[in-house]
């Protein structure tokens, strides 16, 4: 999925940069006043004074580190906080970073069984003993400015199709469109900001496979300067038949009437979402009929169907999809 930065995260990195200098400024000319105060208490002769105040000083320094401590461990949990609000589950306590895990034993240990729950979470859904095969393969890169200018980093997994089916080099091709646009999306943003810190992670699921369809999960968050940013779910579903991709866009007659059933399974799945509730049912239905941003893929309870926007994303998991097929 191509994406950009709209005009209101360009006005928050630059209201964030112009706090930033108004902040070190401020520290400029606290730092010159006190000096001042140790250069007068010195000469006029009370040198016992001076340094006590500088011992003092630096005792406080130390309670508001200790103070920093708990701040940043407060900003820590905001920051898990935020991550679970974007994902589709409001129940789930799962951390990304443990996606990346590259010293794990067993390249499936994120398979679990999905029949016994009434909503999809993300993990593997591997079928063994079909005509093609899932294997998955990571790729980072960090040179996207100068040492010195800042550190931009993409992590990404992704799986790797082989076997007996048709078109196999044609499918890895567009699995791995989707990290090609990652990658200029960081390049772009690294070419706008020109330095500091910038991670993005990427994760795949393969979330259904079976003889007839392939369905891929693309799950990315994106962290500046420490704190999350920007969310999104990218979806890809192949017919392995034909070994072609389907149109997302394709797979569900969408019309407001659906939009409207979408906001009732989406409150009682995942709670009130407050940019939801403000959303009309025309709007929903843009974003479930935009293939830029409407979020479709198979599982093995059924569909899940979302879209992402402006604050993040969201999926609603469909058992009784097949009503709604276009085919």
């Amino acid at each position: 999925m191509k994406r950009g930065w709209n005009g209101g995260k360009i006005a928050a990195v630059i209201a964030g940069g112009v706090a930033a200098v108004i902040i070190l400024f401020v520290a400029f000319v606290a730092s010159v006043f006190h000096l001042s105060e140790v250069l007068a208490t010195i000469s006029e002769g009370d040198y016992e004074e001076a340094f006590l105040w500088e011992f003092e000083d630096e005792d406080s320094d130390e309670d508001e580190e200790d103070s920093d401590d708990t701040e940043d461990s407060d900003e820590e949990k905001d920051r898990d906080s935020d991550r679970k609000k974007r994902r589709s589950k409001k129940d789930s306590d799962e951390d990304s970073d443990e996606d990346f895990d590259d010293d794990s034993d067993n390249e499936w240990d994120d398979v679990f069984d999905f029949y016994e729950d009434e909503y999809y979470e993300f993990g593997n859904a591997i079928t063994e003993g079909l005509s093609y095969e899932i294997s998955f393969e990571n790729y980072e890169r960090d040179d996207f400015l100068e040492e010195e200018e800042g550190n931009f980093l993409m992590v990404c997994k992704y799986p790797v199709v082989t076997g007996e089916v048709p078109n196999i080099e044609g499918i890895n091709k567009e699995i791995i469109k989707e990290i090609e646009y990652v990658e200029e999306h960081v390049e772009q943003v690294a070419e706008y900001l020109g330095g500091g810190d910038y991670e993005y992670q990427v994760n795949s699921y393969v979330t259904y496979m079976s003889e007839d369809v392939l369905s891929i999960a693309y799950e990315e968050y994106a962290y500046l300067e420490g704190d999350f940013f920007e969310s999104y779910i990218v979806s890809v579903n192949f017919d392995m038949e034909t070994g072609m991709i389907l149109k997302n866009t394709q797979l569900l007659d969408v019309n407001d009437a659906f939009s409207i059933e979408f906001r009732k399974r989406c409150e009682k799945q995942n709670g009130e979402i407050e940019d939801i509730s403000y959303m009309s049912d025309q709007e929903i239905t843009e974003y479930l009929t935009d293939e830029e941003s409407l979020i479709v893929f198979y599982t093995p309870i059924g569909i899940e169907v979302g879209f992402n926007y402006y604050d993040g994303w969201v999926t609603v998991t469909y058992s009784d999809y097949q009503k709604y097929q276009q085919f």
